[in-house]
């Protein structure tokens, strides 16, 4: 009557409190309503008291026969009662021991009554017998038989397929056991046991007491040959079963039960019930199984060697949550389950130490349930569905709350509030609701939010976050934190997090908010002075998919002539700083002293008080509101001279392919590129000659940068060089496949202009359109059959002001007309395509290069050179291009006897090596350059000019030398 009234009880106040917040959805309390539900269902008008139980096991036919004296309290007048039995046949029922009528249908027998009104106290007698089966869903439980072993299962609902109960878990009873089984078996069941009978015809009866209230799933009758092995903690008794074969393991095994309890009466409370004890059977259902006060372990984790310590603590910590405090329904089995979990960190804290709960917590609780839930998508914890009842975020993922709860409540409170509940609900039940209570009376938070986003709400946080710092160095320094949550459902996260900053002697940890909307920000004074080292939750208190740390972070420094250029990414835009600081140093770690006057709203900055040749340091702060982020990494920078007196510079970056369509060998590339270039030119191959390196670059007046490879990209590492020479004055021609996407988004924006680009891997660029500069198209025997004379990889932009061709394609496209190719003047000029010019027409591309030659100023043609000669000489060599070590052959015919001096040039005009001088009779004459320069070493590939000379003209040819 007490429980019904209470339910009534439940159902005013939360009406009162609903009318009283009329804003708040309906739903955000359906839990509510719920548990008030379970609460009105618990109250079914009766409670048994006890449960008297005889059974007789055939343990080779798989057969019992029992009966069951169940000891009723009447809560209202009743005519009939309901208990469940499935699979078994019930024989006859007593009440107050007369013959009584019942049914017995669909596993429920209805027991008809007389007489019993409100208050009174009755006696139930069911005899039955039959065929125990096991459950019928997903648990597959109830009695189980083998050849060596006769043991129950019942968790969740499965005491109903071996006895007759009122089987669910708001029902909690005293049980004692009488049970008859084989002389050779011993027997073990929950409670005290009071006694052995020999029966004289090859059986045992054995009896087992039990004096604390116990739901029903929890009971449990185990027989096997068994050994015993006898221990205890203080006055309590410890019982321990295990046949032959596990003897001395489970010796081993088991010998910690007396720490383990007295850790878990130091943080929970004196252990509940008359004893403890633990049965070895070869479960397959479950790995174990908590019955009161006589845990079934399976034998897989009895090894000797302690291999399933945590397995035996959890279960030992059931005696408290779960079976002591038991849910009051399933739609609560985390408050038993996520205890459990909860407390194998403790153990593990009190066995081996903090660090090693630390590591247990993140990776066999948060981890374990975050794999789970990345296959199996998200769930509640509370309401679990039935075949879920016992899964990974009943155990895990509330373990993690749990623990996140002892985070924020500190040490001090939460084992206040965990004791307080346990001893409030002693032998009885709790809801999820009940727990919060008490945690928010003793601790004086508002704990609405965390219960409904982490227990009635399903999903994980991640977290951004981003510190800045006052006053380091000082004594009273302070931290601005900036936390925001982000969620993989629809839940939006509340939450606390600890944040340690680590001085050399000691360190501060701090909990700070963490929003859904926008970073919250919270400022938090620390204790120390000096160097320090701040990490966000380095000891796993808060379960999430991951910690995002904004920090500053400096793209490059740049070096140019007379100036540094730093420019960096952008701090986070949700943290909305002010501005940024750059500091400067000598050396490479210390003394940095900051060089803007004002604050730099931008991200970058020219420092132009440097000395060439001087090798400087910088980092980058953010500003906001007066405090200052953790500086970036630093980079150093070199301000060098940029003479650019050497002319025109090709940068090969395409490695050396197959030779095939759409696979270009260096001999290929260089043949195109010799040709299309009318202009003496050095060149850098970083398949063969290494990287290239500034000093070089600055060198040369214009860099022609290609890559004419669609599987390999390397112009991002030599972003910041090139970054150097643009502004230095340099001008730069790049070409090549989805070259704009190895860059980064500040040069793409600061270079080209353009803020977005859009990458094809469809082939179908078939042409580069334009009004001002030659036509290109794609020249269809250098790309492969299957993509039908088109090119993939091919990069427009949204720069229309400083395009220079636009997307052509034979089919339909949705880059039809885009910019394809930009020019832009940094500081030099810079010409950038994209798409591979090696892969277009060669007499366009030529035409293209003397065009861009031209508006760069680089006149010093091998044409114009060639324009001087006499046409009365005649002068050819052969092969062109050559492999060095195939030498080359010179073939010059003459008019007129002629002293004739035969030489080879490099392109910086470096003589390398002379092949012939003398006089030369009127005729045909050939010659031969065995590729050796003058120091009779083999010259590297290259470009090189052949100069035939005369004292009245001078003959020149261009030719490729292949190594």
């Amino acid at each position: 009557m007490l429980r019904k009234l209470l339910s009534l009880l439940l159902v005013i106040i939360f009406t009162a409190v609903l009318y009283a917040r009329p804003a708040y959805d309906m739903d955000q309390y359906r839990h509510v309503l719920d548990d008030i539900h379970s609460r009105a269902d618990s109250a079914h008008g009766f409670d048994v008291l006890s449960y008297d139980i005889t059974i007789d096991i055939d343990q080779q036919e798989e057969y019992i026969e029992g009966i069951v004296i169940a000891t009723i309290d009447a809560e209202e007048n009743l005519d009939q009662i309901t208990f469940e039995l499935e699979e078994l046949t019930v024989d006859e029922i007593l009440v107050n021991g007369e013959s009584t009528t019942f049914t017995h249908e669909d596993g429920e027998i209805e027991i008809a009554l007389s007489d019993i009104e409100s208050g009174d106290e009755f006696v139930v007698q069911i005899s039955y017998y039959g065929y125990p089966q096991l459950s019928n869903d997903v648990y597959h439980i109830g009695m189980i038989f083998s050849n060596a072993y006769v043991f129950t299962l019942s968790d969740p609902s499965g005491v109903r397929w071996w006895m007759p109960a009122y089987d669910h878990p708001w029902e909690k009873a005293e049980y004692d056991f009488h049970i008859t089984i084989r002389d050779d078996w011993t027997v073990a069941c929950n409670g005290l046991r009071t006694g052995i009978d020999d029966n004289g015809n090859g059986t045992r009866t054995h009896h087992w007491d039990g004096s604390s209230p116990m739901a029903g799933h929890l009971a449990c009758i185990t027989a096997a040959n068994f050994l015993e092995l006898e221990d205890n903690y203080d006055d309590l008794p410890i019982l321990n079963f295990a046949t032959s074969s596990y003897y001395d393991e489970a010796q081993e095994d088991f010998s910690n039960l007396p720490y383990m309890i007295e850790v878990y009466e130091d943080v929970y409370g004196e252990y509940p019930f008359e004893k403890y004890g633990n049965t070895i059977v070869p479960m397959q259902t479950f790995g174990a199984m908590e019955h009161q006060t006589m845990t079934t372990m399976g034998s897989s984790y009895i090894d000797g060697n302690h291999g399933g310590e945590i397995t035996i603590a959890h279960e030992l910590s059931h005696q408290w949550f779960g079976n002591c405090v038991t849910p009051l329904t399933f739609d609560h089995v985390w408050l038993s389950e996520g205890f459990a979990v909860l407390s194998e960190a403790i153990y593990m804290e009190h066995w081996q130490g903090f660090d090693a709960m630390v590591n247990y917590v993140d990776t066999a609780i948060h981890a374990y349930y975050i794999n789970w839930a990345n296959s199996n998508g998200t769930r509640t914890i509370y309401a679990p569905p039935y075949n879920e009842t016992f899964s990974p975020p009943v155990y895990e993922k509330a373990a993690s709350v749990l623990h996140m709860l002892r985070l924020i409540l500190g040490d001090e409170d939460f084992f206040n509030a965990v004791q307080t509940y346990f001893q409030t609900y002693h032998d009885g039940w709790a809801v999820t609701d009940e727990l919060r209570a008490i945690m928010e009376n003793v601790s004086g938070l508002d704990l609405e939010q965390f219960f409904e986003q982490w227990i009635y709400s399903p999903g994980l946080p991640t977290t951004e976050y981003a510190l800045f710092f006052a006053g380091i160095g000082s004594y009273s320094p302070q931290m601005l934190s900036m936390v925001k949550t982000n969620s993989n459902t629809d839940t939006d996260f509340y939450i606390q997090i600890p944040i340690h900053v680590q001085w050399e002697e000691h360190y501060d940890s701090l909990l700070v908010a963490g929003n859904p909307d926008s970073p919250a920000e919270q400022i938090s004074d620390l204790t120390g002075i000096g160097d320090f080292e701040a990490q966000i939750d380095p000891h796993h208190w808060v379960i999430s998919r991951g910690n995002v740390e904004h920090t500053m972070t400096l793209i490059d420094a740049c070096a140019t002539d007379g100036e540094v250029i730093v420019y960096w990414q952008p701090f986070w835009e949700e943290a909305e700083v002010e501005g940024y600081n750059i500091y400067r140093s000598d050396l490479p770690d210390q003394d940095f002293e900051q060089i803007n006057d004002e604050l730099v709203t931008g991200v970058t900055f020219g420092d132009e008080d440097v000395v060439n040749g001087q090798t400087y340091y910088y980092y980058v702060t953010a500003v906001k509101n007066g405090f200052e982020s953790l500086p970036s990494e630093s980079m150093e920078a070199t301000p060098i001279d940029f003479p650019m007196d050497q002319g025109v510079l090709v940068v090969d970056e395409t490695r050396n392919g197959a030779g095939t369509p759409g696979n270009p060998d260096d001999y290929q590339v260089d043949s195109f590129y010799s040709a299309v270039i009318n202009n003496v030119f050095a060149t850098h191959d970083l398949d063969s000659d290494g990287d290239l390196q500034i000093v070089e670059m600055r060198n040369y007046s214009t860099i022609i940068w290609h890559d004419d490879d669609a599987t390999q990209q390397n112009i991002g590492d030599y972003e910041g060089v090139l970054i150097s020479y643009l502004l230095a004055g340099g001008n730069l021609v790049v070409s090549g496949y989805k070259t704009a996407t190895e860059l980064s988004e500040s040069f793409r924006t600061n270079f080209l202009n353009s803020e977005e680009i859009i990458y094809s891997s469809t082939a179908e660029f078939s042409r580069a359109a334009s009004d001002s500069y030659p036509s290109l198209d794609v020249d269809p025997d250098k790309v492969l059959p299957v993509w039908n004379g088109m090119l993939p990889y091919v990069v427009t932009f949204d720069n229309q002001d400083e395009a220079i061709y636009s997307f052509h394609s034979n089919i339909a496209s949705d880059l039809e007309g885009l910019p394809c190719a930009l020019r832009t003047q940094p500081d030099g000029i810079l010409y950038f395509l994209g798409f591979p010019l090696y892969c277009m027409q060669e007499e366009q591309a030529e035409q293209l290069f003397d065009q861009i030659l031209t508006d760069l100023g680089e006149t010093v043609s091998i044409d114009q050179d060639l324009e001087q000669e006499k046409p009365s000489i005649q002068l050819s060599v052969f092969p062109n291009p050559a492999q060095a070590t195939d030498g080359l052959s010179i073939s010059f015919s003459l008019p007129n006897q002629e002293n004739i001096e035969a030489s080879i040039y490099n392109i910086r005009g470096q003589l390398v090596a002379k092949i012939s001088q003398g006089v030369f009779d009127q005729g045909i004459h050939n010659l031969f350059w065995d590729g050796m320069d003058d120091q009779g070493r083999l010259v590297s590939s290259g470009v090189y000019f052949l100069r035939l000379e005369t004292p009245s003209q001078r003959m020149t040819r261009k030719v490729l030398i292949l190594r």
